[in-house]
This record gives C-alpha cells, structure tokens and sequence, in this order.
C-alpha cells in the first residue's frame, strides 16, 4: 500500500482565497490547497473527486506545492518557446507571392518553394497550419480561389 502524502499548508485560508480570486486559471489548484488546509478531504482520490480531475493532476498538484510553494504550484510550464523558421522577411516575401495574380498552385508548391529559395524544410502538414493561421485559407477557401 502507497505511503499517505502529508501535506502542510502555509498559507492561511484568507491568503489562498485571495490568490484564488486573482488567479482564476490556476482556481482549481488553490481550492485544493484550501481543501487540505480546512481538513475536510486529505486523500488524493477524494480530493480528485471533489475537483473534477484526475488523481494523478492531484498528485502533482501536491507534489510541486511540497517542493516550491503555492507560487511553483501556479507556474505554468507550457512550452511556447520554440524559434519559428519562417522569419518575418520570409513571411513578407511569402504574403507577396501568395497575394500576387500568379500565386501559388497549392500547399505543396508553398512547401518546395520554401525549401528550393530559403533552405527551409517544412512537414506539409506544418505549412498547411501556417497558411491557414497566416493568412486564413481554408481548404474550401484555397480551392475556390483557383477555379476562377
């Protein structure tokens, strides 16, 4: 049987309900937080259960707040930081090329053209994401702009 996880709350109940307040994203975090600190629920299935997640959410909820405090509890740790190969010169002079009368057949000439002028291998999946996010052509969009 797996060791009962003892966690001491700091923070009083008026501290978390105020950062529960400013916080809204991380609401549910906290609200465990005051679950444990009024004493009502300690086990992570009952607290999971209380919350609306998962137990092992509960489990790491728990586990970062032992390790840093409530502000490690609500830091989020979400990627985000990957450098785009698309520069914006290369997003201009694509822009151009994709609004000029000649523009482009299809993704997949949008894909080599990258790859044979800038160097710039790209899934095709990836370049169809980036024109849709871009420049708004949807596959019902891109096809009907080429059968005029």
């Amino acid at each position: 049987m797996a060791k009962l996880l003892i966690v001491h709350v700091k923070e009083s109940l008026q501290e978390l309900k105020l950062l529960q307040k400013s916080t809204p994203k991380c609401s549910k975090r906290i609200q465990m937080l005051i679950l444990i600190k009024e004493g009502t629920i300690t086990s992570k299935d009952a607290l999971a259960f209380e919350l609306g997640v998962s137990n092992k959410s509960v489990h790491v909820w728990r586990t970062k707040y032992q390790v840093g405090g409530a502000l490690y509890l609500l830091k989020e740790n979400r990627g985000g930081n990957k450098i785009g190969k698309i520069t914006p010169e290369i997003h201009k002079k694509l822009s151009d090329r994709f609004y000029s009368k000649t523009g482009f057949k299809d993704r997949a000439e949008i894909q080599s053209w990258l790859k044979d002028k800038f160097g710039i291998e790209m899934k095709y999946y990836t370049v169809c994401k980036y024109i849709r996010r871009k420049f708004g052509a949807s596959r019902h969009v891109w096809n009907s702009r080429w059968k005029k």
